[in-house]
C-alpha cells in the first residue's frame, strides 16, 4: 500500500521545475483528517438511506466550496473520510490555470442560514490550493488505498501523484509529488479514469494510455490503444473491470476496448451527437448501457447490444436558442443507474431523468449555470450529489410527505 514517506528533498516551483532541499511540514489536509472535533457525534443512520431519483426535488446545502485562485472547475473527485468522522469528506478539484484545490467538508442535509432567517453565501476555502501545472487540469482523483494521495492530469501531458499530507515550508506550499510521467503522450492529457491501482488518460494524440500505480508507488506505463479515432480523444471510463473501457472523441465516436484482445477496439458507435463527443459513462451496474455527451443539447444513452440509434436522447434541461452548448459539461449517472443528473446551460439547474423511460423526473435549483455533476454515497448509506462552475456546491434530495 501507498503510503506517505518521510522528508523528501525535491520540491516543484509553480513551473512544475525542481527546487532543491525544501522543507516539508503536515498539511492542513493531513490536520483535518487527524482532528475528530469536527466530526459529527450522531452520524447519519444507515437505515435511514435514500436515493436521489426516488425524490422530486433536490436544494443546495451546506457552504459553497469556493478558491479565488481557481475560476473554472474543469474536474472534482469526492473521498469519504473512514472511522468516526463518517460525515467528514474531502473534495478535490482542478481546472483553469493549472490549479488544484482541496477542501474539507461536512455531507449535509441543511442549508446554511443567517440570523434573519435567510440563506448566506458562507464559503469554505480550500485546505490546500497550489499551482500544479502550467495548463489546465484535466483530471484528480484521491487514490482508493489512502486519500492522502492525489492523482492529477493536465493538458501539458503530466500525470502526476501529489502527497497531499504535506506542503512545502515555503510561499508556494505546493506538496512533494510521490510519483510522475511526463512521456505518457505526445499531446495534452484531456481525461482520466483510476479503477483500483490501474488509470487510463485520454488525449489529444489520438490515444488511450494504460499505468498502474505499484505498491511503492511508482506509475508504470502498460502501453497504449491507438488507431480507433481520428482525432482528440476527450474522454475515457473502465467499465466492471480493469481491462474493460469506453471512450469517445472529437470525430464523434464512442469505442469499446477490451485490453485483453489483439485489437482492443471490439465496438464503434458512430453518435448521433452533432458536436464532438466529450464525455462518455457506463451506466453502473449495467454491462451495456453508456451514457454520452457533447455540446449539443441533449444527452445520449446507447445499449452496446443495439448501437445503430441511442435508446433514449435526453432533452430539456439546457435554455439556449443555438444548437451547441457555450462550454463543455458533465452529467452523471445517480441512484445505481437508474437515473441521470446534469447541469444545462441557461438553466441554473439541475435536472434528473429517468434512465428507463428518459423523460425528465425533477429539478433543482442550484442559481447559477454548473458545468459538472458528481454523484456520491458515503457510509451513512445517502446519496449525495456535487455540482460546480467557479465553486462547488452539495446537493441534497428533498424528501416530500407522500413518499
Amino acid at each position: 500500500m501507498l503510503q506517505p514517506e518521510g522528508e523528501m528533498e525535491d520540491a516543484q516551483n509553480g513551473d512544475g521545475s525542481l527546487n532543491q532541499n525544501v522543507e516539508y511540514t503536515a498539511s492542513p489536509v493531513f490536520q483535518y483528517t487527524c482532528d475528530k472535533s469536527t466530526a459529527d457525534e450522531n452520524p447519519f443512520s444507515p437505515s435511514s438511506s435514500y436515493s436521489i431519483s426516488s425524490l422530486s426535488a433536490l436544494k443546495v446545502v451546506g457552504k459553497s466550496l469556493y478558491d479565488p485562485s481557481l475560476t473554472k472547475i474543469y474536474t472534482m473527485d469526492v473521498c469519504y473520510l473512514k472511522g468516526a468522522e463518517a460525515n467528514k469528506v474531502l473534495v478535490a478539484a482542478g481546472g483553469h490555470g493549472g490549479y488544484i484545490s482541496v477542501y474539507g467538508t461536512n455531507v449535509e442535509e441543511e442549508s446554511i442560514e443567517a440570523e434573519d432567517g435567510s440563506e448566506t453565501e458562507a464559503c469554505h476555502i480550500p485546505l490546500m490550493g497550489w499551482k500544479s501545472s502550467t495548463s489546465w487540469v484535466s483530471g484528480v482523483s484521491f487514490l482508493t488505498e489512502n486519500p492522502m494521495f492525489l492523482l492529477s492530469t493536465s493538458n501539458d501531458g503530466r500525470l502526476v501523484i501529489w502527497d497531499i499530507s504535506k506542503q512545502s515550508s515555503s510561499s508556494t506550499s505546493l506538496p512533494p509529488m510521490a510519483g510522475e510521467l511526463i512521456s505518457l503522450h505526445s499531446k495534452g492529457i484531456f481525461s482520466m479514469d483510476l479503477m483500483e491501482d490501474v488509470v487510463a488518460t485520454a488525449s489529444k494524440d489520438s490515444s488511450v494510455s494504460i499505468c498502474r500505480i505499484n505498491e511503492a508507488g511508482h506509475l508504470i506505463n502498460e502501453g497504449s490503444i491507438t488507431s480507433h479515432h481520428s482525432g482528440a480523444i476527450r474522454g475515457v471510463c473502465f467499465g466492471r473491470s480493469k481491462d474493460s473501457l469506453a471512450d469517445c472523441g472529437a470525430d464523434g465516436r464512442i469505442c469499446i476496448l477490451d485490453r485483453r484482445t489483439a485489437e482492443p477496439c471490439t465496438l464503434t458507435i458512430e453518435s448521433d451527437h452533432s458536436t464532438g463527443v466529450n464525455t462518455v459513462q457506463w451506466a453502473p451496474l449495467n454491462d451495456f448501457l453508456l451514457l454520452s455527451a457533447s455540446k449539443d443539447p441533449a444527452l445520449l444513452l446507447y445499449d452496446i447490444r443495439n448501437p445503430t440509434v441511442p435508446v433514449h436522447r435526453l432533452q430539456g434541461h439546457t435554455q439556449i436558442n443555438s444548437r451547441t452548448c457555450n462550454q463543455i459539461y458533465r452529467p452523471a449517472f445517480v441512484d445505481n443507474g437508474t437515473a441521470v443528473a446534469t447541469p444545462g446551460q441557461g438553466s441554473k439547474k439541475i435536472s434528473i431523468y429517468s434512465v428507463e423511460k428518459g423523460q425528465l423526473i425533477s429539478q433543482g435549483m442550484v442559481g447559477y449555470d454548473a458545468n459538472m455533476a458528481l454523484s456520491s454515497s458515503g457510509y451513512d448509506g445517502k446519496e449525495r450529489l456535487w455540482v460546480a462552475a467557479k465553486q462547488i456546491n452539495q446537493l441534497c434530495p428533498v424528501r416530500l410527505l407522500n413518499t
